[in-house]
């Protein structure tokens, strides 16, 4: 994705609430850069799946902003 400069976010899925790591810790271990989102999600919650979605669409759309205003 970083090499194709595709917008993308990081969708850590949290059973029952539980974050069994801490973000930063993820980021560092998946080597992410701080303007890439990292979410939480229930991937077994239709409303939390949806938030992530929207939450994708919206960072999408701020970097083609950013990059169409020059």
């Amino acid at each position: 994705f970083d090499d194709r400069q595709l917008p993308y976010v990081v969708a850590v899925n949290c059973f029952d609430g539980l974050l069994h790591h801490r973000i930063e810790d993820i980021r560092d271990a998946l080597t992410i850069d701080q303007s890439v989102p990292i979410i939480t999600v229930d991937a077994r919650n239709r409303q939390s799946t949806k938030q992530a979605l929207i939450n994708l669409v919206e960072h999408a759309m701020r970097q083609w902003m950013s990059v169409r205003a020059g």
